[in-house]
């Protein structure tokens, strides 16, 4: 029980009362596995069975949850720390949470809810604590060999191999990308067709990737109704690149890689189709080429006879829509509306929401195939009869990123790469980064150092000479009194020596006395408004004694934070952090070169610019 005498963990009514494991104020309290986690006002603490007391954490946090592996949440006023293995990532909360909400937090199955003032955030549980911050794009099929290739977020090419029976948990970076053109998550296939040549399709382009520089084969217009990118497969066997669109199935033969030629697409009635095929997949095996559409079914043709048509094998109408095929062993496999369909029999899988199916493309192995849906995935075993059940649900792995060994697959996603061991195990695979030599980042950090101290010093040299002339012009004298900068800075100290007054008064709970010492704390701010009448000059110093006329005044003050304002005026601390961004914006607007006409706005401006409040 948490209460503000402290921390009782209660099993004998008569004397734990008595005895707190914890004698300060205890603001949240969770236990997993009977151990207890008690939020202070300033830390963290663990208490074991035993009754042992260990810190966990400095600094006021107002949730703490535990994850399914032990993973640990810290949600402080405006962030989120995530602990896994030692490794810490960190995400900041925009508007940050309302601290006195009685429930600001849910840990569900998959995810974390957190209630952040007028929206509510979802976090997936499987973080990826081995990369801090790359979102995975697209990952290359296995073919051959025990590599694979995957493009992340700031198109940067890497290499992950697989190890067998050891499998590494670290990839390597092979360069940034030139030339590419990508918006969001638009990426429709990568593959690999020779170590160093890859294709790449988006919605509205088809590239071709070879030495890290990309040229562009084939681009649509994004006019509303114009042609897509649906699917794209490269023959092993017929060696050329098969690009599925919105209207045609089209053919790319390596030594004429510019040239796309449109194949005709047959109906079990003789009618050709080059209009408006909409291809969904395509796949082979020993002896033909399939290829699905969206609306009309199965069509196949016999291998290495590029002029044929391809002829409609099988009318899947019955099934509604068709979104995909692979080949398992002699087995085609179709994703439909209604579920995963074997081809040979007719059989169905009764699963939903299922995004793409995939399955290892090295000689066709008959052992399974992988299933993503529009979150989580699962395998499912030939030998397993059942339907299998969704793992990973707050993952939403991409249908371009993954790479089939067999039972085991590489997955990526907004949260890095992943490697699933075929069971239940999902492990993180560290994304390498680039770095620069010490030695050039030595040379460039005193070059940037330089730069700014003769930037710094040209300014002051200017501001100095301007100022002079206005002043000048104006006829004012530096050693006036108005103008004093020691008096201006004892009579801000004054207002400081208030705050800090009542601020230090303050308690967990109100008293009678803190309306009394606000009060004297605003008559302070209005005597100070009264002896610098230049104040008047911005916009919301005319409204006297309003919320955003006593924030201003303490705006000056050295060493004070949106925190402790919002606390000593008792106002909301977005309010405050909102005025310190609009007094920023006013002062610039009036003073366009910084030309200060007088100090204590040149003060006030000086102490918002000079450090995040």
């Amino acid at each position: 029980m948490a209460s503000e005498q402290g921390l009782f963990v209660v099993r004998n009514l008569e004397k734990d009362f008595k005895r707190p494991v914890i004698d300060s104020l205890v603001t949240n309290v969770s236990v997993y596995n009977d151990t207890v986690y008690a939020l202070l006002e300033n830390s963290v603490f663990k208490i074991s069975p035993d009754g042992k007391k260990t810190l966990v954490r400095k600094g006021r946090c107002y949730l703490y949850a535990q994850g399914p592996d032990k993973d640990e949440w810290f949600i402080s006023a405006n962030s989120i720390l995530y602990v896994k293995d030692g490794c810490t990532l960190e995400y900041d909360l925009p508007n940050g949470i309302s601290t006195i909400a009685r429930q600001i937090g849910f840990m569900g199955k998959d995810f974390l809810h957190l209630a952040c003032r007028e929206a509510m955030l979802s976090f997936a549980l499987r973080q990826n604590s081995a990369d801090l911050d790359n979102n995975v794009l697209a990952v290359s099929d296995k073919r051959t060999g025990d590599s694979i290739f995957f493009i992340t977020d700031d198109l940067r090419l890497h290499l992950y191999k697989f190890v067998y029976n050891h499998p590494e948990f670290k990839s390597k970076s092979l360069g940034k990308i030139e030339g590419l053109d990508i918006v969001g998550n638009d990426i429709i296939k990568f593959l690999g067709t020779s170590p160093n040549t890859f294709f790449l399709a988006t919605r509205k382009k088809l590239y071709k990737i070879k030495g890290n520089r990309a040229e562009c084969l084939l681009q649509f217009s994004n006019t509303k109704g114009q042609n897509n990118i649906t699917s794209l497969y490269y023959s092993t066997a017929e060696h050329c690149l098969y690009v599925g669109t919105r209207e045609y199935l089209g053919i790319i033969d390596e030594q004429q890689d510019h040239i796309v030629t449109p194949i005709p697409v047959v109906s079990d009635k003789g009618v050709k189709d080059t209009i408006d095929a909409y291809i969904t997949g395509i796949c082979e095996n020993e002896d033909s080429i399939y290829v699905t559409t969206l609306n009309k079914g199965l069509y196949g043709r016999p291998l290495n006879r590029p002029q044929e048509s391809f002829w409609q094998i099988r009318d899947l109408s019955e099934y509604e829509s068709v979104y995909g095929v692979i080949m398992n062993g002699r087995n085609k496999y179709l994703n439909t509306s209604l579920g995963i369909v074997n081809e040979e029999n007719a059989t169905l899988l009764p699963v939903k929401h299922v995004k793409s199916i995939s399955g290892a493309l090295e000689k066709n192995p008959n052992e399974g195939f992988f299933i993503l849906y529009y979150y989580g995935m699962s395998f499912k075993g030939l030998d397993d009869a059942g339907v299998p059940e969704p793992l990973f649900c707050d993952l939403a792995f991409s249908k371009p990123c993954i790479a089939v060994n067999g039972r085991t697959a590489v997955l990526g996603c907004k949260s890095g790469l992943f490697l699933f061991d075929g069971k239940s195990g999902l492990l993180p695979i560290s994304i390498e980064k680039e770095e620069m030599s010490y030695a050039l980042y030595i040379i460039l950090s005193i070059a940037v150092l330089l730069s700014a101290f003769l930037a710094l010093f040209l300014l002051k040299r200017r501001k100095k000479g301007t100022r002079k002339a206005l002043m000048d012009k104006k006829g004012i004298n530096p050693d006036d009194v108005g103008m004093n900068w020691e008096e201006l800075e004892m009579d801000v100290h004054k207002v400081d020596k208030k705050v800090k007054t009542l601020f230090d008064a303050l308690g967990y709970r109100k008293t009678e006395g803190e309306d009394d010492m606000r009060q004297e704390l605003k008559q302070v701010c209005l005597d100070f408004a009264d002896k610098y009448p230049e104040l008047g000059k911005l916009s919301f110093m005319k409204r006297r004694g309003k919320e955003r006329y006593f924030i201003t005044i303490l705006l000056m003050i050295e060493d004070i934070d949106a925190a402790i304002i919002s606390r000593v005026l008792d106002v909301d601390q977005a309010t405050v952090t909102r005025h310190k961004y609009n007094v920023r914006k006013e002062i610039e607007q009036l003073y366009p070169d910084g030309e200060f006409d007088c100090k204590v706005i040149n003060l006030l401006y000086d102490r918002i610019n000079s450090r995040r409040k």
